[in-house]
């Protein structure tokens, strides 16, 4: 909380419309600081606005209308004025690209006194700082919001008299943008082709665009049949009256409508409808830029139709739609016709084309291995193993004749040759090797008998 300060009181509270005109008022006081200065307004075209008049009152002085948290971080730090929404510079101060505590002049600028962020940036100002409140209009909010960050400021307008004009002003009004009016101007005139007119402002920056505007279209000199006029002039009588600024009360209303124009039109930007409300009686006006491309859309349609019915009305369609003739009118079967053909031209069907097939990964090539003599798997024989040596007997030679056919017949016990594969004892090789155990053969010595289990010693060679 700040406390008052003896003798005049560091902070403000202006209570005027939102214009550039009172804007320059306003920042020229603030800005006599020779510290870095914070504006914080509503929105980003606000933002620009208050940039251009800061730039207007004091060219050498960087400023920056900070529109993007991330575009503004890399040239926050080189500008001594920043202007911007409380949200994005709360996004400056979070990224540590700007630092509050070197700020010593802060200006909230018809901004809303509501929002959180404004909340949190006012908390983390310096306290020395001087604030500047500017609102179009006091409130208990407004009272609300002084008394916690800016107690007991200097009180500028909002307690004068507005008188009201002798009879009241109907007014038709041009929603734009700031950035827009001097294009919105061009199709007013376009549309409505005035034998006179004269257009009236009160700030220099608004009387340069309108003059370049007006010259680029041939109303060029004092006398021509359309002309600006900034302050209290001469009464004339008019065809159209353009209100390029909305009026900051009712006595300047009176004073540009009093020659009795047939068309009284404001360029209003939205956030100025309600002052313009309260002013007088107003109603929208359309342009017909927007009306005229529309009604070539549907010349265009009914020229498809008209094409489709002088060719021949296909006996197709016919059979269809004949039997609804008994529910509704044949008007509206057209009507219902033309919506599903706009919906069906509406609708973007994107085709995609198929992903061509993948190429085939060729195999790594197999590294060359140098094979050994023996098995495939084996490894190839280091340099430092001894050689093997190959002592072992050679192969008998053939000495030719038949070979003896292998008897693989089970033969008795006692017989000579090996033991029948049927008559082994114990389990097969699959069990033993299921059981994990060794594959083991015990090979006891049969009884000479001949009794006894177990298989026998095989008899010896001449028995």
């Amino acid at each position: 909380m700040d406390t008052a300060p003896t003798g005049r009181s560091q902070h403000a509270l202006y209570v005027v419309p939102e214009d550039p005109g009172t804007a320059a008022t306003v920042l020229g006081a603030a800005l006599e600081h020779d510290g870095p200065v914070l504006i914080l307004t509503a929105d980003v075209e606000s933002a620009v606005s208050l940039a251009d008049v800061v730039l207007a009152l004091h060219p050498d002085r960087p400023v920056l209308a900070a529109t993007s948290t991330a575009r503004a971080r890399r040239v926050a730090r080189d500008a001594t004025v920043i202007v911007g929404t409380p949200a994005t510079v709360l996004g400056l101060v979070r990224a540590t690209a700007l630092k509050l505590d070197p700020v010593r002049s802060l200006v909230v600028a018809w901004a809303d006194l509501a929002d959180a962020d404004l909340e949190a940036l006012m908390a983390e100002v310096p306290k020395e700082a001087s604030r500047t409140i500017v609102v179009s209009a006091g409130n208990p909010a407004v009272e609300a919001f002084v008394e916690r960050y800016a107690r007991r400021p200097r009180r500028v307008g909002g307690d004068e008299a507005v008188s009201e004009p002798a009879a009241p002003t109907a007014i038709r009004y041009v929603t734009t943008a700031a950035a827009t009016r001097p294009a919105a101007l061009r199709r007013l005139l376009d549309e409505i082709d005035p034998p006179s007119a004269i257009v009236h402002v009160h700030s220099s920056a608004s009387e340069h665009a309108v003059r370049a505007t007006l010259r680029v279209l041939g109303y060029a000199g004092d006398d021509a049949a359309v002309r600006v006029a900034r302050g209290p002039a001469t009464v004339n009588t008019t065809q159209l009256v353009v209100l390029y600024d909305v009026p900051l009360d009712a006595a300047e209303l009176h004073a540009a409508t009093a020659g009795s124009p047939v068309h009284v039109v404001a360029l209003v930007e939205p956030r100025q409808l309600p002052r313009l409300r309260a002013l007088a009686a107003v109603a929208p006006l359309t342009l017909s830029g927007p009306t005229a491309r529309a009604r070539t859309r549907e010349a265009t349609l009914r020229d498809e139709l008209r094409a489709t019915l002088e060719a021949g009305v296909p006996s197709r369609e016919l059979i269809a739609l004949e039997p609804l003739l008994a529910e509704f009118d044949g008007i509206e079967l057209a009507a219902a016709a033309l919506h599903l053909l706009d919906r069906a031209r509406s609708t973007v069907v994107v085709v995609q084309a198929p992903a061509p097939a993948p190429a085939p990964i060729a195999a790594p090539p197999r590294p060359f291995i140098e094979r050994s003599r023996g098995r495939d798997d084996r490894p190839p024989r280091r340099d430092d193993r001894p050689a093997r040596r190959d002592d072992r007997p050679a192969k008998r030679p053939f000495t030719g004749g038949p070979r003896k056919a292998r008897d693989d017949r089970p033969r008795p016990a006692g017989a000579g040759g090996p033991p029948s594969r049927d008559k082994r004892s114990g389990p097969p090789r699959s069990e033993w090797a299921e059981r994990g155990e060794r594959l083991t053969h015990s090979r006891r010595p049969a009884p000479r008998n001949g009794s006894g289990g177990g298989r026998g010693r095989p008899p010896a060679r001449g028995e």
